[in-house]
């Protein structure tokens, strides 16, 4: 693999550490390598997940919940038996302001 950092154990006394010791403080140096990939490639994949949800649920153009989000929302509000109130607002000539400005 890839070196990603470094362990270094000093001592004052030659030969400070036995064959034992140095085997043990290499396995340390693998978990603490192994870890650090394992939390940065959880990282990435939180990364990666959140950018997901926001494609899947928000409009690019403008960040605003989309209508895959309000149908999700409107059934875990039926699911929950929750009340619901819904205000549409119609924009008129939506498409030629937003490509107006470039969306």
């Amino acid at each position: 693999g890839r070196i990603i950092g470094a362990l270094t154990v000093y001592s004052t006394a030659p030969d400070a550490f036995a064959a034992r010791e140095m085997r043990l403080l290499a396995e340390l140096a693998d978990d603490l390598s192994f870890g650090i990939v394992t939390a940065r490639l959880r990282e990435r994949e939180s990364r990666a997940d959140a950018h997901l949800r926001r494609v899947a649920y928000f409009d690019d153009a403008t960040g605003l919940p989309n209508r895959v989000r309000f149908l999700d929302q409107l059934a875990t509000s039926v699911t929950a038996r929750r009340d619901v109130a819904v205000l549409v607002v119609e924009l008129f000539n939506y498409w030629e302001i937003a490509t107006a400005l470039g969306h």
